[in-house]
């Protein structure tokens, strides 16, 4: 071994130590936890907890769908994007670039029926886009 690796190594091992030490202060230096002053009104459940949950509406379980699809078609996951992407059109059926993405989804795993169904439902939702009638006129 060459001195420069020794002196390498050395400082790794001594980074870490420092870090270690560091770290350990930080644990020791927790404050104890006090007990709430008499007479003090102190529940232990939330100030909300009595109240109704607010429900998501449909579009946006819809875009967090296409959120999660689109991030596993970038991973090469397609099976799981496809589904991603039909639960979305699900929740959103009027939003013609979610048909438009499950049209080359289909087309991407061979299934020219539904990529067709799918190109033609986009072009119905949205007729002003030139993508979704470059798919279709492809299909």
């Amino acid at each position: 071994m060459s001195v420069l690796t020794v002196f390498m190594m050395g400082t790794r091992h001594l980074r870490t130590v420092v870090a270690l030490l560091i770290l350990s202060g930080c644990a020791a230096a927790v404050p104890d936890s006090k007990v709430p002053p008499e007479g003090l009104a102190w529940s232990p459940t939330g100030p909300f907890s009595g109240q109704n949950k607010t429900a998501l509406p449909a579009d946006a379980r819809g875009v967090a769908h296409y959120v999660i699809g689109s991030m596993l078609m970038t991973e090469g996951d397609y099976d799981g994007a496809l589904k991603e992407f039909e639960t979305a059109a699900q929740a959103n059926p009027t939003d013609g670039f979610l048909h438009y993405r499950l049209a080359t989804l289909y087309l991407r795993r061979g299934d020219l029926k539904k990529a067709v169904t799918e190109a033609e439902a986009a072009v119905r939702l949205d007729p002003q886009s030139v993508d979704n009638h470059l798919l279709l006129a492809g299909l």
